[in-house]
């Protein structure tokens, strides 16, 4: 559930001082948190922010909502306009969020060499160019908490690039998160032949194989973000990176069977592998970095 009252409430007016009071109202699982109290000049405004904090699976998620006030101006968020010279009440609502880590993840390779290998307890996971020694990566997510029945407003993939190894320096690397369309498991191989995860082949054993290699995905509702040519990607130089799936998690959380996660490939043709390395959920270094789906709904 969200937190009863706002934390960090600050308010900055010019034309003349506000008092702020807070009272909170739960409805279908959404809290608005209602404003009281402020006096406005007509020729002055107000701009109150408050950090939301709800607390979901004992996750914390700080939200910044900030509402700039003028006299005889309706605001995103404000219930009503403010009469003037003053107004005497304005809202803001939080729409429940929730910060999920991976069930399961894994790195699948092209290179014949480890054509049967399975990374599903490696620390890092990869994607490469199409061009040379490809990687593709799996995620998963539990989205069994969100209703089937809830629209997702906002779904972001976020990953943590470790570094970028055989880099083209100053390119720019485009990477494409896509709906698994096929079940998979995790394994629990390092870089070893599978014992039972997936591989470059197979989806694991006893579910058969991709019916393409490298991993069976849907394009339609796929995402793309790309890494510029800043980005050195030097060890210790990370950077985290988003994906918006929002359409995607929607797609899940309607039809529970066909969630069978993420699949992310490099779909920049580079002559070199510029192999981005990414944080599995086993990773501890640097702490903080396990993958996440963070979901906005209502």
């Amino acid at each position: 559930s969200l937190a009863a009252v706002p934390s960090n409430l600050t308010s900055s007016c010019t034309g003349g001082g506000a008092t702020i009071a807070w009272s909170s109202t739960v409805s279908n699982g959404i809290t608005t948190f209602n404003m009281t109290g402020g006096q406005i000049p007509a020729s002055g405004s107000c701009t109150i922010s408050a950090i939301v904090k709800p607390n979901l699976s004992a996750i914390t998620i700080a939200t910044v909502l900030t509402n700039t006030i003028l006299p005889n101006d309706v605001v995103t968020n404000q219930a009503s306009a403010p009469t003037n010279p003053f107004f005497s009440s304005a809202q803001l609502t939080v729409l429940p969020s929730v910060t999920l880590n991976p069930t399961a993840d894994t790195a699948i390779w092209k290179t014949a060499s480890l054509a049967t290998s399975n990374c599903g307890v490696c620390a890092e996971l990869a994607a490469s160019s199409p061009l040379s020694s490809q990687v593709n990566s799996l995620f998963k997510f539990d989205l069994s908490g969100i209703s089937a029945a809830s629209t997702i407003t906002n779904a972001k993939l976020r990953l943590y690039v470790t570094q970028i190894v055989n880099r083209n320096a100053g390119q720019a690397v485009t990477l494409q998160a896509s709906p698994v369309s096929a079940s998979w498991l995790e394994g629990t191989d390092n870089v070893a032949t599978s014992t039972g995860g997936a591989t470059w082949k197979k989806r694991s054993t006893g579910l058969g194989n991709w019916t393409a290699q490298g991993g069976d995905f849907s394009p339609v509702n796929a995402a793309t973000t790309t890494l510029p040519g800043s980005f050195v990607g030097t060890l210790g130089s990370g950077m985290w990176i988003e994906f918006d799936v929002t359409s995607a998690a929607q797609a899940m959380v309607n039809s529970p069977a066909t969630n069978f996660g993420f699949h992310v490939q490099q779909t920049s043709v580079l002559a070199l592998s510029n192999e981005v390395r990414l944080a599995s959920r086993e990773n501890t270094t640097p702490a903080g970095t396990t993958p996440q789906l963070v979901i906005s709904y209502q």
